[in-house]
């Protein structure tokens, strides 16, 4: 990390202390480089699948950056004191990266989502930033690939120069991919979600105030009721006892 790194221990899974300049500088700076790095970004599902499950904890908490994507993450690092903790989402950071991408030429890639979802965010980011150098993109089957095809992969990520990688494969395949891909694939790779949905107008997020007081995702259980009830209803208020708990001294993560 460009400066010490600050992290803060929710119910086990231990997330940056950052803002989103700080991210994107530190990102640069990596790709610059042409480093090959994992950046998570870590809501509240995220945590609970980490605690539910050791193995995906431990390449959360073994990524180069932990991002704080969710409000509530942000909220509890300023209860444990880290009074500049600030919410970075994937979508909001990956927008301003192609921004600046569009400006200074940075080879950037995309890996995830069905041929259609990503045919259309293509043809959004090449519209909106004409002037990006978008080397490389690829929906994976749904299935795993074989070792034949991985390394084609990998061999073709790393032939087109990208540095920065926006990988959306979901939560927790998309994590493991990238932490199966460190050393491997010559890009900063970022587990973003749904973002690419985001970015391309796919999906429509919560207006900024809905966002501010943490009840984005309310706006978006009530988008995709079905798919997000359990995450919702069962993870988020199991997420508050623990955190809860942690907070008291009751019990340790």
């Amino acid at each position: 990390m460009s400066e010490e790194r600050r992290r803060v221990n929710i119910i086990g899974t231990y997330v940056d202390v950052t803002s989103p300049d700080k991210a994107i500088a530190q990102i640069w700076q990596w790709a610059h480089k042409g480093d090959s790095r994992q950046c998570t970004y870590t809501t509240v599902h995220v945590c609970m699948e980490g605690h539910k499950n050791k193995w995906y904890q431990d390449i959360i908490n073994n990524s180069d950056f932990v991002i704080p994507d969710g409000q509530i993450l942000a909220w509890l690092q300023k209860l444990y004191g880290q009074k500049d903790a600030q919410r970075t989402t994937a979508p909001d950071t990956m927008a301003m990266m192609l921004d600046k991408a569009n400006t200074d030429k940075m080879p950037i890639g995309l890996y995830g989502c069905s041929e259609e979802q990503l045919k259309e965010l293509v043809e959004f980011i090449t519209t909106r930033y004409p002037n990006i150098n978008l080397v490389y993109h690829f929906s994976p089957p749904f299935r795993a690939l074989t070792q034949e095809e991985d390394e084609k992969v990998i061999a073709d990520i790393n032939d087109s120069q990208c540095r920065i990688l926006f990988v959306a494969l979901g939560c927790p395949k998309q994590e493991k991919w990238i932490s199966e891909h460190i050393g491997k694939v010559n890009s900063v790779m970022l587990s973003v979600g749904v973002s690419f949905n985001f970015i391309s107008g796919k999906n429509k997020r919560a207006p900024k105030w809905i966002q501010s007081i943490g009840l984005e995702w309310l706006h978006r259980f009530f988008c995709e009721p079905k798919r997000l009830a359990y995450r919702y209803w069962v993870l988020n208020p199991w997420f508050l006892w623990l955190s809860f708990l942690q907070l008291t001294g009751l019990r340790k993560f």
